[in-house]
């Protein structure tokens, strides 16, 4: 073989391997760029079942309102379950029934709940209590709960000022109100307990509480468990006359701080299925029928 015909050879094998090189890299690229392309469909379909989602919720969202402020309701359909689903199970204590379309919904009466704005209020003790906690932290804990959002600088320990800090180092706040920070503050040695303190509680305090009306955890943890399980019994029968409701109450529980009565605050909580998960959304509102607007916003 000549030189001329080796150098040939060399050539074609170096130009080969350029070809295959960049048919790689352009393989590679290709394969990437379908990557990112799919990424960005499910991305974008992702975003799209969540939107659908949100105004499901937002319009089921404005049936249960309908529902609840209106005497009577006349579906425009034929079928009532499509229009507004099951009304009739529709319940004040927060147990989730199915809607329609596999979108289930709970409403939380706020009267079931224990007012988050009084910590002196009695039931807080009785829960307190139940929970295992000792009547020496009982006194603490609602007494810096309470110091924590009034605005005078008297400590609950009487004659005493509040300290310019917590046991952690915190800062003590001294001003008027409420939030979710100022329960963990107070309950910063225990946060499982703060969580239990947040989720038996409303920001948004009615005059009297319903026991009737108390979410299944809360009955659990504050009765023992024959007179928990009564009043989710007596509550489910609609048939029965508030005597005989109010009979199975121990006497303590016959307290003119406490109703049998529902209030126009609630809690709405709806949970929309997604292709993979679930879409949940809650809005507390009062209930204003008669006014142009039937409901107004409250803090959750």
């Amino acid at each position: 073989m000549s030189l001329v015909d080796q150098s040939y050879s060399r050539q074609s094998g170096v130009a080969l391997l350029q070809v295959l090189l960049i048919s790689a890299v352009i393989s590679v690229l290709a394969i990437r760029f379908s990557q990112t392309a799919q990424d960005q469909v499910e991305m974008a379909d992702a975003f799209d079942q969540r939107i659908r989602a949100q105004m499901a919720a937002r319009s089921i969202f404005n049936e249960i309102v309908l529902v609840k402020v209106s005497t009577f309701v006349t579906p425009l359909v034929a079928d009532s379950e499509v229009a507004f689903g099951d009304m009739v199970k529709l319940n004040p204590y927060g147990e989730a029934i199915l809607w329609r379309d596999g979108i289930t919904v709970s409403t939380q009466d706020l009267n079931g709940l224990l007012p988050r704005l009084y910590p002196r209020y009695f039931l807080w003790r009785t829960i307190l209590k139940q929970l295992e906690v000792d009547a020496e932290d009982i006194d603490r804990y609602l007494g810096v709960w309470k110091d924590l959002q009034d605005t005078d600088a008297d400590s609950w320990i009487g004659g005493e000022q509040e300290p310019e800090v917590l046991s952690g180092g915190a800062r003590f706040p001294n001003r008027l109100g409420q939030t979710k920070t100022l329960i963990k503050l107070a309950f910063m040695d225990r946060p499982n307990l703060a969580d239990k303190v947040l989720s038996y509680s409303s920001y948004y305090p009615t005059p009297e509480m319903n026991l009737f009306n108390m979410p299944a955890d809360l009955l659990n943890s504050m009765f023992d468990s024959s007179l928990a399980d009564n009043i989710q019994r007596v509550r489910a029968d609609r048939a029965l006359s508030i005597a005989e409701r109010v009979s199975i109450l121990p006497l303590e529980y016959r307290d003119d701080r406490l109703t049998l009565m529902n209030s126009s605050a609630m809690k709405i909580t709806i949970s929309v299925p997604l292709l993979h998960g679930r879409w949940r959304q809650s809005w507390s509102v009062r209930l204003a029928p008669g006014r142009v607007k039937p409901f107004h916003q409250i803090p959750n």
